[in-house]
């Protein structure tokens, strides 16, 4: 730890601006404007006795001892990187009341572009304390050398890219949109709303009927008990509401359009160094993802406003789903962004909000957020069928299936070689590497939580708070982690799982062991088995559901008195503990979410001071 460091000093600027202009009675304009630029610095430094550094200068030594890279001092890397953003909205909005009619109208225009550019650098042989550094051959680096103490390209050679040593980036997204919104409501009891808008993209080709895709909405409100007839003493409020709408999606830009989309490569190996390739083919046939959505709920306050909440059901369909597409290989790309298919969704929400004890000088209030949500694939565009084991257990989207499907091998132990096998469709078991057919997969669950939420409870005495938070998501499986591929011979140049140390070693450990032997490659039996059959079997799948306390944070506001002794109106102090404690649905102590790389901000102690002038 101690052989490296690295700086980021980061700077933001975010000017707003606000133009109201009252026109006529309840018609009034509104305008918008911001503009956000932004600057960050990185320098990395890796010193000489690094393990970075330590093996680059081993990749790029050769045996007979003739270095290629400075063999003392360090490794120096900076990044520069600027940001410029910008958005500007105008709308029209009426908003007026007569007698028992309430209006309300907007229609508007917004744009805005995002645009960021940045350069990197490293250096080799530099000295901090005199800010030199030492020359290097690029050219030959890059051109590769062979016989290396270590090599990095897979074979005798070592390679090193120079798009990885400096170069320049700069990337600009714009958008503009048109939206319109419009509600009315008689006698404070019953809603009707509409809105529409329009996003505009030169994504989807030529044709204004490709690059224009409206999405719009209608919904309905009854307040109950605003009736005369509703007389329940604990219900202070009742709602009723539903509403029906189209939304769209697009593709990010660069990842699809209509034409062909090209990008530079630097490389030696290209005359002059530098190459123009495609790097996503075009796709004519793409289009706007649409999701059709029903939704229904009840919003509601119980007992003196003490208890409210919002219960909702929901359904969607999704057509054109945009993602990556397998292609014929025949084409030169294993994949292209297009329009995947169809998917169906369904579910339910729950919020509930309680004031749980409220007195002048302590409070405590409890907020939880409950979520379920079932999907499916119902179309699948695929340019060839899923015919193999493999292929099956390497998909995430199959028609018939949830979305983000796990599929697994049906594992069946060892043999008395120690081999792995699984089971067939019709029963048998079989080792033999290529036997297995997609009918043979197991289907094991979704990697999405069916149920997801939180539970959050609030103290406050006098100045004092206390905060208490915990999520949890249940109810969908993941494959166990680091089970490294030493089964299939070679080097032992890696990590070592403890699943090695119980593999079976001898004749009869299949009694008592699900873990295969390992084989080298001189025995020549590696061809004849596949160690996938464990490490993606059934066995290997196990449950992600979780419950986290994802923090604690305790704030303190310091007595207006004492503010005001340093010409302040308000200091609050805050600290705060995070991820404080986990219950993992499974037997080896993973944590899901730091396996998915969701959150990384484990056991983190913060504390931090406001202050309002």
């Amino acid at each position: 730890m101690n052989y490296g460091r690295t700086a980021i000093n980061q700077l933001r600027a975010r000017i707003t601006a606000g133009l109201r202009l009252d026109i006529y009675k309840g018609l009034r304009f509104e305008g918008t404007y911001g503009l956000t630029r932004g600057s960050s610095k990185t320098e990395t430094l890796s010193q000489q006795e690094s393990y970075a550094v330590r093996l680059q200068r081993a990749q790029f030594t050769t045996l007979s001892g003739t270095a290629y890279l400075p063999a003392t001092d360090a490794r120096f890397y900076t990044a520069d990187q600027q940001s410029k953003n910008w958005t500007v909205r105008n709308q029209l909005v009426f908003d007026n009341t007569y007698d028992k009619h309430a209006i309300t109208a907007l229609f508007g225009q917004e744009a805005q572009s995002f645009l960021t550019k940045g350069n990197y650098n490293t250096v080799w042989g530099y000295k901090p304390d005199l800010l030199t550094n030492r020359p290097v051959d690029l050219n030959t680096l890059a051109n590769g050398i062979t016989s290396p103490v270590i090599g990095n390209s897979g074979t005798n050679r070592s390679v090193l890219i120079p798009s990885t040593v400096a170069g320049y980036t700069e990337e600009e997204n714009r958008f503009v949109s048109y939206y319109a919104n419009a509600g009315y409501t008689y006698d404070k009891k019953y809603t009707v709303n509409a809105s529409w808008r329009i996003d505009e993209s030169s994504l989807y080709g030529k044709e204004k009927s490709a690059q224009n895709r409206p999405v719009w909405s209608v919904g309905a409100a009854w307040k109950v008990s605003r009736e005369a007839f509703f007389d329940v003493s604990w219900i202070k409020d009742l709602s009723l509401r539903s509403t029906v709408g189209v939304t769209g999606n697009s593709p990010n830009i660069g990842t699809a359009a209509s034409q062909d989309i090209i990008a530079t490569t630097t490389n030696s190996v290209f005359p002059g160094g530098i190459v123009v390739n495609i790097v996503t083919p075009a796709n004519r046939s793409l289009t706007w993802e649409s999701t059709f959505n029903i939704n229904a709920g009840v919003d509601f306050a119980l007992f003196n406003n003490r208890l409210n909440g919002s219960f909702d059901y929901y359904s969607k369909k999704t057509e054109n789903l945009i993602g990556y597409m397998p292609t014929n290989s025949f084409t030169g790309y294993s994949n292209i962004t297009g329009n995947l298919g169809d998917m169906k969704n369904t579910g339910l929400e729950l919020n509930l909000n309680s004031r749980n004890i409220s007195t002048k000088v302590f409070t405590w209030g409890t907020t939880v957020n409950l979520a379920y949500n079932k999907n499916k694939i119902t179309k699948l565009n695929r340019a060839t069928p899923i015919s193999t084991g493999a292929g099956m257990v390497g998909e995430q989207f199959v028609a018939g299936y949830d979305a983000y499907a796990l599929f697994a091998y049906a594992y069946a132990g060892l043999d008395a070689l120690g081999d792995p096998q699984v089971y067939l469709a019709d029963g048998t078991q079989t080792k033999e590497p290529t036997k297995t057919l997609a009918e043979d997969i197991r289907f094991m669950g979704s990697v999405q939580p069916k149920w997801n939420g939180g539970l959050s409870n609030r103290f406050a005495y006098k100045n004092l708070s206390l905060n208490i938070n915990a999520i949890f998501n249940l109810g969908h499986v993941m494959r166990r982690p680091n089970l490294n591929t030493l089964w299939t011979g070679g080097r032992i140049t890696e990590n070592v799982s403890d699943e090695f140390m119980r593999r079976w070693q001898q004749a009869g450990d299949e009694q008592h062991t699900q873990i295969p032997a390992y084989v080298g490659i001189s025995s020549g039996r590696t061809n004849l088995r596949n160690t996938n059959y464990y490490t993606q079997g059934d066995l290997n799948v196990i449950s992600a559901s979780y419950l986290k306390l994802r923090d604690i944070s305790l704030g303190y506001i310091l007595p207006t008195a004492w503010a005001s002794r340093v010409y302040t109106r308000q200091i609050s102090l805050r600290a705060q503990l995070s991820n404080v404690m986990v219950w993992k649905n499974n037997s080896y102590g993973i944590d899901p979410e730091i396996l998915n790389n969701v959150y990384t901000g484990q056991n983190a102690v913060s504390f931090g001071v406001q202050v309002e002038f």
